[in-house]
């Protein structure tokens, strides 16, 4: 059993360094948040309980997508995923029962058996249930014919695509910041841009679809490796930014490097020239 709060305005994602955690506790914390806008009615806290026997991912896409909807709302959401007993569930609504919120509980179970005793419970506590697996899972088996596993997390089982993904992810973390050049040839796409264009975070997040991602940086007067020439040009993709955003990252980047050392680095002008090369050698 694991249980994430995910405290938050719904507008916003939720960065996991967000979270405040309590030693010992597999709980993470943090407080109410009101989401932006007109209020529409709803002018109290709202309390929402995730309930899962997997990790809860989609019931929560699902509940922030409806949650856009009520401006003004202040809300949290909180996540028990991993159940394998009515007595987790217990264990976890006990405290809150008596919080004084509006209250609605969405759940993802896959196993009937205990998808019913959370239902039964939930409306025991006179509270909002709302099942957001069961009709799909229904509508689709009745339109194939076909029963359903009833297996929790069986999107999430290990295949051929999950190791595809781990592959690139670790040639993405090789082949970062111009390393190993002469495999660029293995690469799926190579990015190339000046410093502070986003290459290394761009590459990660290509990775994690599964393509193997090399990139190189480019710095003024630098001549880039003689491999960047042999890889396809469809293949080859340049990042590109603004002089006054460029030289506003570096600076903060920077910090108190003192400008002897930094020499250039953020200023204006030399991003200029810096950018200037940059795209002439991409338009090669």
């Amino acid at each position: 059993m694991q249980i994430i709060i995910d405290y938050a305005n719904i507008n916003k994602e939720i960065e996991p360094a967000e979270w405040l955690s309590r030693p010992n506790s597999r709980v993470f914390y943090g407080e109410f948040m009101e989401n932006d806008g007109v209020n529409q009615g709803l002018n109290e806290r709202l309390s929402i309980y995730i309930i899962s026997d997997s990790l809860g991912d989609t019931a929560t896409s699902l509940v922030t997508a409806a949650m856009s909807q009520f401006r003004g709302t202040q809300s949290k959401i909180e996540r028990l995923t991993k159940i394998s007993s009515i007595d987790d569930v217990k264990e976890f609504m006990t405290p809150r029962i008596k919080e004084m919120n509006h209250k609605v509980a969405f759940y993802t179970i896959a196993d009937l058996g205990l998808k019913e005793q959370v239902v039964q419970y939930v409306k025991s506590l006179g509270i909002v249930e709302v099942d957001l697996l069961g009709p799909a899972v229904d509508a689709i088996s009745k339109a194939t014919g076909s029963h359903p596993n009833r297996k929790a997390g069986i999107n999430r089982e290990l295949d051929a695509a999950y190791f595809k993904r781990i592959e690139a992810m670790d040639y993405a973390v090789d082949h970062d910041d111009g390393r190993l050049p002469e495999e660029y040839k293995d690469a799926d796409i190579v990015l190339m841009g000046v410093s502070r264009t986003s290459k290394t975070p761009l590459s990660m997040y290509l990775a994690s679809y599964g393509y193997k991602v090399a990139n190189l940086p480019l710095a003024l007067g630098i001549t880039p490796p003689k491999q960047i020439f042999s890889v396809p040009n469809w293949r080859i993709f340049g990042l590109m930014s603004s002089p006054d955003v460029l030289s506003d990252i570096r600076s903060r980047r920077l910090g108190e490097v003192p400008p002897e050392i930094a020499k250039n680095y953020a200023d204006v002008e030399y991003i200029v020239k810096d950018l200037a090369e940059a795209r002439a050698l991409m338009r090669k």
